[in-house]
């Protein structure tokens, strides 16, 4: 549905992520992005509503962060960037 990363292919690149900065002595940020109010969306207009708020969430995202940053889907109404 967001085109982004999936859970698992997120948490093995967050995983990774944390050993490399570990490692490297370099900080690592990790922003946790709410979508609010994503149940009341989907049970008033339907659940291709809430579908497309998160795709524009999505791209509202990707088109913010660096190539190197790593976005992806962390649960239904969540997303987690990696920087």
């Amino acid at each position: 549905v967001t085109q982004t990363y999936q859970y698992a292919y997120l948490m093995r690149q967050l995983h990774a992520e944390v050993h490399r900065a570990k490692r490297y002595e370099h900080p690592i940020c990790v922003l946790k992005v709410m979508v609010d109010q994503l149940d009341s969306i989907n049970f008033q207009h339907g659940f291709d509503a809430g579908d497309k708020v998160l795709r524009t969430i999505a791209d509202l995202i990707q088109a913010s962060v660096r190539q190197s940053d790593v976005v992806g889907r962390y649960r239904t109404n969540e997303f987690l960037v990696l920087m």
